[in-house]
């Protein structure tokens, strides 16, 4: 299966509606020569600040670039909230999925105005407001943005999908984004990608197509317009279409192996790596992290879920509450309100996974 990447150049005063016809006319040359299976845009593609407008613009779209290219199409739709004009922008976001010639919408569960989570059947329904679809054998779950940095939709997405696609804004940091999304990989045995807007004006906001194999190793993406091969890192700040080929085959064998030893990707490098990461933790010492059922050991430290809080050198790890976790904006300002710039959260939670008890960890 082909998956593409839409990486679109933006500056702070693009007009959207004028820019989206000409872009979309480009795409469908594109997925029509290179034979795209999924094309996938990034979060806030297209915008509105009425709900029902949004979601008729965006399909509109949709369905129009599916009937003449017959690809699947993921794309990002944001729900500009009215404010006043001495307030931030409150944006709501969206992801449409046309699969297989249906429509499906996913809300974001993570820093937005209106979180999935705010809804009133969150609790006992969860698993309704995740997303996960076929297309011919390849399973693909979806999320947004910050969204990855839950672990508990990947962990849903574990054992139904061969790929997680997690299209986000920008104005990321590149090394964040590519060890959440190899991260994503290894503990779940399934490949990852990510596609962001590239704001040429606008200080650290370079934009990036992210891609790797279940083993979290950087795949070589293909671009359209010249048809070179990039690293992840390589295709920042440029615009194009960018993609790659999937087996699903390699996603069942890694998932085979999780399940034989659990813990056994801890110990298995990534040969193949496109970023020299930084070394995490305080005074530059590496932070050696083992889970068991009920405790988190972090470099000889144990953690329990009677603790609040527990300081290791100047990192100060906080174990928080359900409800503390999963609201968007609490878990950081929390962090950086009483734990200083390096903190890590751990939850240990039962409700509201009746079927399992997971332990989250970002």
């Amino acid at each position: 299966m082909r998956i593409g990447l839409f990486l679109p150049e933006r500056t702070q005063n693009t007009n959207l509606n004028l820019i989206h016809e000409r872009e979309i006319e480009k795409i469908k040359e594109h997925i029509k020569h290179y034979k795209i299976d999924l094309i996938v845009f990034p979060e806030c593609y297209i915008e509105h600040n009425n709900l029902e407008e949004l979601k008729n613009k965006t399909l509109k779209i949709t369905e129009k670039l599916h009937a003449e290219t017959g690809a699947n199409i993921a794309i990002g739709a944001g729900l500009k909230e009215k404010v006043s004009k001495s307030e931030k922008q409150k944006t709501t976001e969206y992801l449409l999925v046309l699969s297989s010639g249906k429509d499906h919408w996913y809300q974001k569960h993570a820093y937005t105005y209106r979180s999935a989570i705010d809804n009133k059947d969150w609790e006992n329904k969860w698993k309704k407001y995740l997303l996960c679809t076929k297309i011919d054998k390849t399973k693909i779950g979806f999320s947004l943005c910050y969204d990855m940095y839950l672990p508990f939709i990947a962990a849903e997405y574990k054992e139904k999908a061969h790929l997680y696609v997690n299209p986000s804004f920008g104005n990321v940091k590149y090394n964040k984004w590519a060890a959440m999304l190899q991260g994503r990989a290894v503990e779940n045995g399934f490949y990852t990608t990510c596609v962001l807007h590239h704001f040429k004006d606008r200080k650290g906001s370079k934009g990036y197509a992210f891609a790797y194999d279940p083993y979290g190793n950087p795949i070589r993406l293909e671009k359209c317009s010249d048809e070179k091969k990039y690293t992840p890192y390589k295709t920042g700040g440029q615009q194009g279409i960018f993609f790659f080929d999937i087996d699903p085959q390699l996603a069942e064998e890694a998932k085979e192996l999780l399940r034989e030893a659990p813990y056994s990707w801890g110990k298995a490098p990534v040969y193949d790596d496109d970023y020299k990461f930084p070394i995490l933790g305080a005074n530059k010492d590496k932070l050696i992290v083992k889970i068991t059922k009920d405790k988190v050991e972090i470099s000889g430290e144990w953690i329990s879920s009677t603790e609040s809080m527990k300081t290791i050198n100047d990192l100060s790890v906080r174990v928080l509450e359900t409800k503390q976790l999963f609201k968007p904006g609490i878990a950081t300002n929390l962090g950086l309100k009483k734990t200083g710039s390096h903190y890590l959260f751990i939850s240990f939670n039962e409700k509201p996974f009746k079927d399992k008890e997971i332990l989250l960890l970002y």
